[in-house]
């Protein structure tokens, strides 16, 4: 169903209806031909794509399109905010509940924009006049939005706020969420403070960029996304204590149930504590009946419950990634780890051999979970980011276990921190930043490593193309086990040949133009970005940043001044190029040096480098120049580029190069779902 779904949010809307007819004809058919009927996966799986469908239309006829109706409308609105925001440049941003519209009762979620200043106390009712726009045309360019339930945003001009309280639960945990960011980001100032917060509640809007940036590069930001990983955590020492204090297993039970449901409710009911919640709640409960719990299984459940909540819960990138990777783990792993088991030998009894043998399995083990989960994962990367990073399955070996003592120690911390005695606070803060800045430390070796990211071009056609063959010749002969070999022999193929595949390109440039010739430059952790003159570039260029955590290093103004310093604001730069003077830019900008000149030469490492003449700039690497000049090998204008192969028209698409000389270099369209 969650495929199925999936694939839906990739076809037009007017197309949907006749996919459901043809599906549903295919089952009919399916329950009528014997050899289809006698195997039930068959019609199940074209049962639950029918469904999907229904399921699929259903929400958007009811729910989706009579709230995105209202883009560009205005109207008087009482509504009531259900988080405690999150503080951009400019504005603050909100989650709304909408309760009335020009004096009619409505009921719908929308992002809401407000002034930075205004301060809105979570679930109390307000008014104010709601300009309504769009949050994306479809799942995937709402950046998770759909995936939330909010379909439509607003900017507000608050007039009045009533102080009327909502009766909800919700408001109690809102308020405990609130409580443990500021006394964690109190406790453990800078960036350690920043980190606990984000491991305890998912917020990452405490984090120092640099921070952000290490955790992408090694590819462990999956440990700031609150999910299974937290939640065993706490559960396992919630057990641990209740087994030491002699509970009876049902009531541990119960009260393990309603802590995951807080704490589900304290992350902000993400995608991936979500899936991770149900999950437990799951296996929990059955063993409340005596009944063993089954992880396959209990993600199913969890899938199915979220998609029938929402359909478009597939379009979040946290969700995609956690359910995938349990996939892995209840799947394939089994598979790797049932080849590395020995026999029982009392610990006792081990020789000094044996106990080295246990120790390089635990090793492997855990660099198998990681191997799988980035295996896994490929397709959704794929999507949503068009490149994935190499250096997390090294990383997570140690990363993972660290990210657990640090969530421990961050929880440890509040809670000692509410019995007011300050020597066991003190001694708490302690131990608590000292973990968070092993982790800190141990991801920034990775800062350097941000060209060993797998980017997908004709490498990695290749590898599919050998997956699917090895999966076919599987098929051909129906055998079951054959196909665990070859699930495990395509996982260490695609690991090992990625690997190979990244080792080779990183040396590579890669070069970003969006679609009015706006550029990011980026080789081995130097980012230089150019051609920022319009709203087009600097909203195009910011979200990309924002979103890969990207520090500038070089900004150069050409045309104008306004949206570089705009930029620079938004993400700060460490040298800001320009021929000229303006007031914008000390006005607006963010920069730690400031290079007024006609003409600049920066040489970087490994034979890279750019000048700048006059508001032009030319990139060079190796043999190859790439710039807005008439004499680079590859030259960028607004609308077109030119190189050694050819002409490449951007025809409202990001063009992205990977560039190693002159003749070797490869370039690829993004479409806007990729961006």
């Amino acid at each position: 169903m969650a495929t199925t779904l999936f694939a839906l949010c990739f076809i037009k809307y007017e197309y949907i209806f006749l996919l459901t007819v043809g599906l549903a004809v295919i089952f009919i058919a399916s329950l009528i031909m014997p050899n289809f009927r006698q195997a039930v996966v068959v019609p199940l799986s074209l049962a639950s794509a029918v469904f999907a469908c229904l399921l699929f239309v259903a929400t958007t006829q009811t729910t989706v399109e009579p709230v995105r109706s209202l883009e560009n409308q205005t109207a008087e609105c009482e509504f009531y905010v259900i988080d405690n925001g999150t503080v951009g440049d400019r504005s603050k941003t909100y989650s709304a509940k909408i309760v009335k519209m020009d004096g009619k009762d409505v009921n719908f979620k929308s992002a809401l924009y407000l002034d930075k200043k205004v301060n809105l106390r979570p679930y109390t009712i307000a008014k104010g006049k709601l300009k309504f726009y769009s949050v994306g045309k479809d799942g995937f360019s709402s950046y998770g939005k759909y995936a939330d339930g909010i379909y439509i945003s607003a900017k507000c001009n608050l007039t009045e706020c009533f102080g009327e309280r909502v009766n909800s639960p919700m408001r109690y945990v809102v308020a405990l969420r609130q409580n443990i960011r500021d006394k964690l980001s109190y406790l453990m100032s800078g960036k350690e403070g920043g980190l606990s917060v984000a491991l305890i509640t998912g917020d990452k809007s405490y984090l120092d960029r640099d921070v952000k940036t290490a955790f992408m590069y090694s590819g462990t930001s999956h440990i700031m996304a609150v999910s299974g990983l937290h939640l065993s955590v706490i559960i396992g020492a919630l057990l641990f204590i209740f087994k030491k204090l002699k509970i009876s297993h049902k009531i541990s039970s119960l009260i393990c149930i309603a802590s995951v449901i807080l704490y589900m409710g304290l992350a902000g009911f993400s995608g991936s504590v979500t899936r991770a919640g149900i999950m437990l709640v799951v296996m929990l409960s059955a063993g409340l009946f005596s009944m063993r719990g089954d992880s396959l299984n209990s993600l199913g459940v969890a899938v199915t419950i979220m998609c029938i909540a929402n359909p478009y819960c597939v379009t979040d990138v946290g969700t995609d990634l956690s359910v995938l990777s349990v996939l892995s783990l209840v799947t394939v792993y089994p598979f790797f780890a049932s080849k590395l088991q020995t026999h029982y030998v009392d610990p006792i009894d081990k020789t000094s051999k044996e106990k080295l043998t246990d120790g390089i399995h635990s090793v492997f083990a855990i660099f198998y979970t990681s191997v799988c989960v980035f295996v896994f994962t490929i397709p959704v990367l794929y999507i949503f980011f068009g490149y994935a990073s190499i250096a997390g399955m090294v990383s997570n070996l140690l990363a993972v276990p660290l990210g657990g003592l640090c969530v421990v120690m961050s929880f440890l911390t509040y809670f000692v921190s509410l019995f007011g005695i300050i020597p066991l606070t003190a001694f708490a803060v302690l131990l608590a930043t000292k973990c968070d800045a092993l982790l800190i430390d141990f991801c920034m070796l990775f800062r350097g490593l941000n060209n060993a990211v797998l980017g997908f071009d004709y490498v990695f056609g290749l590898c599919l193309a050998v997956v699917l063959v090895l999966f076919g010749i599987a098929f051909v002969f129906s055998n079951k086990h054959l196909f665990k070999k070859m699930a495990a022999i395509s996982l260490v193929f695609v690991a090992v040949f990625m690997s190979v595949a990244t080792a080779c390109n990183y040396n590579s440039l890669t070069l970003r133009v969006f679609p009015h010739g706006a550029t990011v430059c980026s080789y081995k952790g130097v980012t230089v970005v150019y051609g920022v003159n319009t709203s087009d570039d600097f909203y195009s260029v910011s979200r990309y940043l924002q979103n890969n955590a990207i520090s500038v290093d070089y900004l150069v103004i050409q045309r104008s001044y306004s949206y570089p310093a705009k930029l620079s604001n938004y993400t700060g730069v460490n040298v800001l190029l320009c021929d000229g003077f303006s007031d914008s830019i000390l006005v607006g900008g963010r920069y730690n040096n400031l290079e007024v000149q006609n003409t600049y030469n920066v040489s970087l490492d490994d034979g890279f480098g750019f000048c700048y003449n006059q508001g032009d700039i030319a990139f060079y690497f190796n043999d190859v120049t790439i710039g807005s000049t008439d004499d680079c090998d590859i030259k960028i204008s607004s609308s077109k580029i030119i190189d050694p192969k050819g002409l490449v028209e951007f025809k409202g698409d990001t063009v992205v190069y990977k560039i190693k000389d002159k003749n070797s270099f490869e370039v690829r369209r993004l479409n806007q779902w990729q961006k």
